[in-house]
């Protein structure tokens, strides 16, 4: 990674709170920008550069955020625009700007993205123009609804009825579908499992960031909900997805690799409960398995002999092979030279949380700095 170019970047950053590569935008929008991010309240700093997979910050545009912020030391809001033109932003020592974000995501171009979140920044408008999104896609989803209804009330009866019956049947494949999706959270595939136990970091930090910006996709293409307890599992994901983000950019060891994993699964699960229906959202969320995150959510509480932790969720072949005396396919982390479970290794905040096996607050100490 070149430390120079990030050096660079934060020494322009001192001088002019918005750096765009030269070329990249075109002139009189870079001036607009400018001219907006100096009258903000505020700090705001812009960093735009075209990002490629290939490159020294991997197309992630929170790495190079995060790089450049620790070069910078100054607080506040710093945005750009990764691989995958999604618009990423990064907030320190200042509020959280998840509604601007979200607004401006709306645009079509990457020129029009940061300006119209410079703006809502700036403005501090951003809540504002977030609930006139979320209602405006609500009135629209209400007008629909009611078009389709009064279209229908002028077809045969018996039509109704079948439709009924059919509604019926695909209601309760469904509740199966929902109910199987929300148990598969936190499994990966085979070959991550064995780079895990084979300490292959490159392997699992890979597997990582593609579930990082898959979920990114996810997000960007599901419409906000209009509120309830759809919305709070929307803005969850995002908070996870977030706090992932964070955790591979400034991953130190193993342990943090597989965090990231596990919160960018933590969003995932947040996401398939927003699109689910209401009696799938009052169940309690699904948490993965306290001996290793990655086996898949855990199906029953399990007692560990001699432990003060008492009673801990595992995954079904972890509970069974506890109730045989057998020790479970443990997630092992290096410290000081030796392999230890990742619990007994005071590596946190994984370690005193179980992953989220243990405590649900997971999200929020990574994105508060815990």
């Amino acid at each position: 990674m070149s430390t120079d170019r990030v050096a660079s970047i934060a020494d322009h950053l001192a001088e002019s709170p918005v750096y765009v590569e030269p070329g990249a935008l075109p002139a009189e929008h870079v001036q607009s920008i400018t001219e907006m991010v100096e009258d903000s309240p505020v700090p705001i700093y812009v960093v735009y550069l075209p990002l490629r997979y290939d490159d020294e910050f991997n197309g992630s545009a929170g790495q190079l955020l995060t790089l450049v912020h620790d070069q910078l030391g100054a607080d506040g809001v710093y945005v750009s625009i990764d691989s995958l033109d999604v618009l990423t932003a990064r907030t320190h020592g200042v509020s959280s700007q998840y509604d601007a974000a979200r607004v401006a995501h709306q645009e079509d171009t990457h020129v029009g993205k940061i300006e119209r979140f410079v703006e809502l920044v700036a403005t501090g408008t951003g809540e504002q123009a977030y609930r006139e999104l979320r209602d405006s896609r609500s009135s629209s989803s209400s007008e629909s609804f009611t078009e389709g209804v009064a279209a229908a009330a002028g077809g045969v009866v018996v039509f109704a009825v079948v439709g009924a019956i059919i509604w019926a049947f695909a209601y309760r494949a469904k509740i199966r579908r929902d109910s199987r999706r929300v148990a598969r959270a936190y499994s990966v595939p085979a070959h991550v499992l064995d780079a895990v136990r084979g300490a292959r970091s490159e392997a699992v930090t890979e597997q990582a960031r593609s579930t990082i910006l898959a979920l990114g996709e996810e997000l960007e293409r599901t419409d906000v909900p209009p509120g309830g307890s759809a919305l709070t599992e929307y803005r969850a994901a995002l908070d996870a997805y977030d706090a992932a983000g964070r955790t591979l950019d400034r991953q130190q060891n193993l342990a943090d690799i597989v965090g990231a994993l596990v919160l960018a699964e933590t969003g995932e699960a947040h996401l398939r409960r927003t699109a689910g229906r209401d009696a799938l959202r009052r169940r309690p969320r699904p948490r993965p398995c306290f001996f290793n995150p990655l086996h898949g959510a855990a199906q029953r509480d399990v007692r560990l002999p001699g432990s003060a932790a008492g009673s801990v969720g595992a995954c079904g072949v972890c509970a069974e092979q506890v109730d045989s005396d057998v020790q479970p396919d443990t997630l092992q982390v290096t410290v000081g030279g030796q392999d230890v479970p990742y619990y007994e290794s005071g590596l946190e905040p994984w370690a005193s949380t179980g992953y989220g096996a243990l405590r649900a607050n997971l999200v929020e100490r990574v994105l508060t700095g815990q």
